[in-house]
């Protein structure tokens, strides 16, 4: 059986018992295996730090990427797909003994916001409990990006594995996400195969659009081509 000649050690940043346990293992694992490498990875890590630690080890820091992101608070969301949240809903507040009003009345709305949203949106607001997933809003937000947004997959951050499967199953109640030939809808989570994470890495044909739906295992550096 070969011996291990490569220690990857990811996420480095990440700053935990377990974490800074492991690293002093492989340090005194270091002096002992003159032939053995160890690289520590992170996007966000200050180097000097680790390099220090190690005894002065070489650091090599590639170039990242930076991409314009612009961003659309719920109040937007509302506006933009003409969603409205219904009183005694999933969705909506639930009004508790003594209580005669919503949390957030519409006049101190309409005051905050002035004309820029519709009373829809207001009305949605007062009464809308954001604490909850609300799986009807994420369908028709996608659903909005599908009709009027050109090529690009969509990649959606959900808590974990019953979240993602009532989010497709709520998306998937519309044809346009339910038809292979105009969208192909991925879970992804730490629970699936090899094979079934490296399936959503392929790319869709022409007009077809990706949908994600997953846990933060999309966050991590191996998953950094997941949207190509």
């Amino acid at each position: 059986m070969a011996s291990v000649s490569h220690i990857f050690v990811d996420e480095v940043h990440e700053r935990d018992l377990n974490t800074d346990f492991l690293l002093i293992i492989l340090k005194d694992l270091l002096a002992r295996r003159k032939s053995l490498k160890l690289v520590l990875m992170s996007a966000t890590l200050n180097a000097d730090t680790f390099s220090s630690y190690f005894a002065g080890t070489p650091t090599v820091t590639i170039p990242g990427r930076t991409f314009p992101v612009k961003e659309h608070r719920l109040e937007d969301v509302l506006q933009m797909t003409g969603y409205e949240v219904v009183a005694g809903s999933n969705y909506a507040q639930k009004k508790k003994k003594n209580d005669k009003a919503p949390q957030t009345s519409k006049t101190v709305l309409k005051t905050m916001y002035g004309s820029k949203y519709d009373s829809k949106v207001i009305d949605s607001l007062a009464i809308v409990d954001e604490s909850v997933i609300n799986y009807e809003l994420i369908a028709a937000l996608l659903k909005y990006i599908a009709d009027t947004q050109g090529e690009g997959a969509i990649l959606v951050f959900l808590p974990g594995l019953m979240e993602i499967t009532k989010a497709i199953e709520e998306v998937k109640k519309n044809q346009f996400f339910n038809n292979t030939s105009t969208a192909l809808v991925y879970p992804l989570h730490s629970s699936l195969s090899t094979a079934e994470q490296t399936a959503i890495f392929e790319v869709p044909p022409p007009g077809v659009r990706k949908v994600i739906f997953s846990t933060n295992i999309a966050g991590t550096s191996s998953f950094a081509r997941l949207l190509m």
